[in-house]
């Protein structure tokens, strides 16, 4: 009885000691993390973000990711510290940002830091955070050209899916993206929606949030024995980029400079892939401290940043006047939800430009530039990124516009309308407005008013009943 009573004390105490254990190292302390960068630097968002998070890991957990890193170039390597902070940060809200003066851009958050993962390294960073994150939509396109060896298919191409696929990102492909909409143009086709088949056919909207494009030149230079070992030698360099599909807008470069690689596969072909992958890994002297690990590290930070920060966001007007433009540049850069807003271009005959940091979506950012500039204009299209305006009314301008002859079909010569005005407003019920004035023309020659029947029937009763009278009289 008295081992029993011993054993079940034991043993709640060691459960107790496990839970306090467990809760400790679990424990997250809630810190202020604050971040600055240049304002006239084109990731200056980004690198402030990293900052943010950088300081709020040394406060929470009184590490110094620059140091377990080994980064000696923050400008440039921003992208590893950013990645590597969420190895603690377990969840982050963005408390304020924006221009502090002229020269930087601030950002004040709000987070909890724990133990987390300290030792991942770049790869399992990098999974870790697209995994907390929604993972952006990335094609990836390459040209490529190896001389001395038979081309087996797009060999970077083909490693590069596989290297983002390890990352956990969400990779397109084009040639299957297209036979999906072709196929439900089909489908469009049989039930005679033709417009709609047309339209997914011409193959305009947008199936990507990034586009990564590889380029990639080399030859094969011999195959040599080394050691013994047969092998084969390579020289090529491979230049890689990221591009906002929507916009446009390069946001990452990364170059691997041209170098030799040995490689000891068995054929030409094998030789060539093993060479090529070794050096968009970073395995190689010349690609370790950039590859398309680095790549993919900015493509995910400049996501994270859209989604945490807000878009930047460009906003097209069609044939917009100065008043209306100014109308909404300063109604923008007051509206909540609105970061900082920028009048990228002016052309009044053309197309206009303004570009916004907003946490607005396309509807809400709709919404609040047609409550500054009114009616006269209205959203065309949007995509993520991206908003086009044209003016409500078309106008179409004319020259020497002749008489306009409307033939209204009754009894009456045709009635002939002047039109004296330069621009023309096409209303979408003139059918209708024609039919109306036919009637009005009708009415206005047929009518009268029935008072005065009232009146000529009363004054014929009246002769009549005046005749009958004297020839009674006179019978």
């Amino acid at each position: 009885m008295k081992k029993s009573i011993i054993y079940k004390l034991v043993k709640n105490t060691l459960l107790i000691t496990i839970i306090i254990v467990a809760s400790v190292g679990s424990a997250q302390t809630e810190v202020i993390g604050l971040g600055y960068a240049s304002g006239d630097s084109s990731n200056a968002r980004e690198r402030a973000l990293t900052d943010a998070l950088r300081d709020a890991v040394q406060k929470g957990a009184g590490i110094d990711i620059l140091a377990n890193t080994q980064i000696t170039n923050y400008a440039l390597d921003f992208d590893r510290v950013f990645t590597s902070a969420f190895g603690y940060v377990k969840n982050y809200r963005v408390l304020s940002q924006g221009m502090e003066d002229e020269d930087t851009y601030t950002v004040k958050i709000s987070a909890n830091v724990g133990k987390g993962a300290p030792g991942a390294d770049d790869l399992m960073a990098l999974k870790m955070l697209v995994r907390s994150k929604e993972s952006p939509r990335v094609l990836i396109e390459s040209n490529e050209y190896i001389e001395g060896i038979r081309q087996t298919g797009q060999l970077l191409q083909g490693l590069l899916t596989e290297m983002a696929l390890k990352s956990e990102m969400q990779i397109i492909d084009r040639d299957q993206t297209k036979n999906s909409s072709d196929r439900r143009a089909r489908r469009d086709a049989f039930f005679d929606d033709d417009k709609t088949a047309t339209f997914r056919r011409a193959d305009i909207t947008s199936t990507s949030d990034f586009i990564i494009r590889a380029n990639s030149r080399g030859n094969y230079v011999a195959s040599e024995k080394i050691y013994g070992l047969e092998t084969h030698r390579f020289s090529f360099g491979v230049d890689l980029s990221a591009i906002w599909a929507d916009t446009g807008e390069v946001i990452a470069e990364v170059s691997l400079p041209s170098t030799d690689v040995n490689s000891s596969m068995g054929s030409p072909e094998q030789a060539a892939r093993d060479s090529i992958s070794r050096l968009i890994a970073g395995e190689l002297p010349v690609s370790k401290s950039k590859s398309a690990l680095t790549l993919f590290r900015r493509i995910v930070v400049k996501w994270v940043t859209e989604l945490d920060l807000g878009k930047k966001m460009k906003l097209e007007f069609a044939r917009i006047d100065s008043e209306l433009f100014d109308k909404a540049l300063a109604g923008l850069g007051s509206a909540a939800g609105v970061g900082y807003v920028w009048g990228r271009e002016f052309d009044a005959k053309g197309m206009s430009m303004i570009e916004v940091e907003s946490r607005l979506n396309a509807n809400q950012l709709k919404d609040e530039v047609l409550r500054h500039i009114g009616s006269e204009y209205k959203l065309d299209r949007h995509t993520r990124n991206y908003l086009q305006f044209v003016p409500s009314a078309v106008k179409v301008e004319s020259k020497n516009i002749p008489e306009a002859v409307v033939t209204v079909k009754s009894t009456e010569p045709p009635v002939t309308q002047n039109v004296s005005e330069e621009v023309v407003e096409i209303k979408p019920d003139l059918k209708s407005d024609i039919t109306t004035s036919q009637s009005e023309i009708q009415n206005s020659k047929s009518s009268f008013p029935p008072w005065a029947w009232a009146l000529i029937g009363a004054g014929g009763f009246g002769i009549l009943f005046g005749v009958y009278s004297l020839g009674k009289k006179s019978s």
